[in-house]
């Protein structure tokens, strides 16, 4: 592969990875179980540090289910932001408080 290939393809791969956006809200039809199988063996074939693949995998179909654990995480993560807020005088944390703004770096709204 020439040098002006790769560069089309990181350029082609940076595109995407622009445009990809978190998903907060789901349709109510339900997804065809081997669908999630397919999905899972993907994701469970992905490498890892010494090719142990950590990860365990719940695939969860009841609504009380789904809706109790969708309040814990929710509870978490405003227990992880209060501390962290805390911790970091109200300022960001993680990475994008370190982070650089680039031309790529927009603000999420809403």
């Amino acid at each position: 592969m020439t040098d002006a290939e790769r560069i089309k393809r990181a350029r082609a791969f940076s595109d995407a990875m622009r445009t990809r956006r978190s998903c907060r809200a789901f349709a109510e039809e339900p997804v065809p179980r081997e669908i999630i199988e397919a999905a899972l063996t993907a994701a469970g074939s992905a490498p890892s540090g010494a090719n142990r693949q950590p990860w365990h995998f719940s695939i969860v179909s009841s609504p009380e289910a789904k809706s109790a654990i969708r309040v814990a995480a929710e509870e978490e993560e405003r227990a992880f932001t209060k501390a962290a807020r805390a911790a970091n005088g109200s300022r960001p944390c993680g990475r994008w408080a370190r982070a650089p703004r680039s031309r790529f770096w927009k603000p999420r709204r809403g």
